[in-house]
């Protein structure tokens, strides 16, 4: 009773299941068209290589969209970390973007101070 018509309010949860097999969608800062870039492309194949060394994880299928990108990945037994493996590769891919000279959108800053960028 307490939201307006019209307003819905989304409830999102994330289930940990060891071993499971998850389907994700990482999405580039204000949908910009940088993933299917030559760049884009290598960053991102040299970030979850680097990622699966460490953190093993099977890559079941993949779509690659200029601004977005899904996938499904499973897990080992036992193992429930997928949130972390996003973080890694974001970050990797985030890093080797930049240390590229390449171009990062504008963020306000509430976004920087929690550590976001633009990419």
């Amino acid at each position: 009773m307490g939201q307006a018509l019209g307003a819905v309010m989304s409830n999102y949860q994330r289930y940990f299941v060891p071993g499971g097999t998850f389907f994700l969608t990482v999405v580039a800062y204000g949908r910009r068209p940088i993933l299917t870039t030559e760049e884009g492309r290598d960053f991102l194949r040299a970030a979850v290589t680097s990622v699966r060394e460490r953190h093993p994880f099977s890559l079941v299928a993949n779509v690659l969209l200029p601004d977005h990108w899904h996938l499904i990945v499973q897990l080992p037994p036992g193992d429930d970390r997928y949130s972390l493996r996003i973080k890694l590769i974001k970050s990797k891919f985030c890093e080797r973007w930049l240390e590229a000279g390449l171009p990062e959108a504008s963020v306000t800053k509430s976004q920087r101070n929690r550590g976001e960028r633009g990419i």
